[in-house]
């Protein structure tokens, strides 16, 4: 899966006027759609967890011919992954390969990915299919649009963490009660194709992995990118941590109302 349309953008947490005086993400400006895919679209496990030891965003020329970087991470380039980010090729597109659908486009980058909504959502199934890196669009009904503007900091990452750091603190334990607890998605409850077949079961052992699922729903929605995740946990930490320091002195009298 991509997180992010390939004219994404990325970058650390500011403060940003005309917005309520909320945090943003400083922003490259966005690019055409095709010609750039930024390293911020990556899969999250592609990536290091800790901020400080992830490579520099850089946008890599989807024209150019990358056959001689195959498997390769550099500061200037995009790694690819067999089965899940390709250049297309004469040879990967001919008729009857993989990228055949993508024949014309030699030398750019295809992704295997959700297809798109279907024509009836009631009683199809898109699937993963094979498209050009700037087709992508996020797992959402059509009429949903991802924001061609700035990333700003995932108000579900922040609330989310923030609400994990109280609760732990508030119960003195990461960990819910019992040690597990989950939400069940219906079967044939989605609304942008048929499915799930079955009931799925989302499970959790502590606060933080809901709230770090719930700002990773962002990115499937194609509402933020990582960058707006991961400082938004950052941000619900502190300001988490720091309620719940504030609410004690309250608690104890030594604050008036």
């Amino acid at each position: 899966m991509i997180w992010g349309r390939s004219h994404g953008i990325a970058g650390s947490v500011r403060r940003c006027p005309g917005r309520g005086g909320g945090l943003a993400s400083s922003a490259l400006r966005p690019r055409l759609s095709g010609s750039f895919l930024p390293l911020a679209n990556l899969p999250l496990q592609l990536l290091p967890s800790s901020p400080s030891r992830r490579p520099p965003l850089q946008l890599l020329p989807v024209g150019r011919d990358l056959s001689q970087d195959l498997g390769h991470l550099g500061l200037e380039g995009l790694p690819l992954v067999p089965g899940l980010i390709e250049v297309v090729t004469k040879e990967s597109s001919a008729p009857g390969q993989r990228h055949a659908a993508l024949a014309t486009s030699v030398g750019k980058i295809a992704i295997k990915a959700w297809g798109g909504t279907p024509t009836d959502p009631k009683t199809e199934t898109t699937g993963a299919v094979w498209m050009l890196a700037g087709d992508w669009v996020p797992y959402q009904l059509p009429t949903f649009v991802t924001p061609s503007f700035q990333g700003y900091a995932s108000g579900h990452s922040t609330f989310s963490r923030a609400a994990a750091e109280v609760m732990t603190a508030f119960t003195g334990s990461e960990y819910f009660p019992g040690g597990v607890s989950g939400y069940t998605i219906k079967a044939g409850s989605l609304k942008n194709e048929k499915g799930p077949t079955t009931d799925v079961r989302l499970e959790w052992a502590t606060y933080n992995d809901a709230a770090d699922q719930a700002g990773q729903s962002r990115l499937f929605g194609g509402i933020h990118i990582q960058a707006d995740d991961f400082n938004g946990r950052i941000i619900g930490s502190q300001c988490g941590k720091e309620a719940w320091a504030l609410a004690q002195l309250y608690y104890a009298g030594q604050v008036a109302p």
